[in-house]
């Protein structure tokens, strides 16, 4: 029975710290909050970053053409 008890509890602890680390914020929420608070050239840097490591990640590429749409972009 105690043994049962630590494998429970060992079980809901690795549970608690793996949450915990998924609740950070992405690169893509990072460089849309730039973007929102007009920090272009950061912005783009990260979306740049984002897509070198994965060119087909969804996120980064809406957050990018939003980049590229937004009335007030200097480029």
């Amino acid at each position: 029975m105690r043994v049962r008890f630590h494998k429970a509890t060992y079980f809901i602890i690795c549970f608690l710290i793996g949450s915990a680390c998924h609740a950070q914020l992405n690169s893509e929420r990072i460089a849309f909050n730039r973007l929102q608070s007009g920090k272009w050239d950061r912005s783009f840097a990260a979306l740049k970053k984002s897509l070198r490591k994965d060119s087909t990640n969804l996120e980064a590429n809406y957050v990018l053409a939003l980049w590229f749409l937004t009335a007030g972009n200097p480029s």
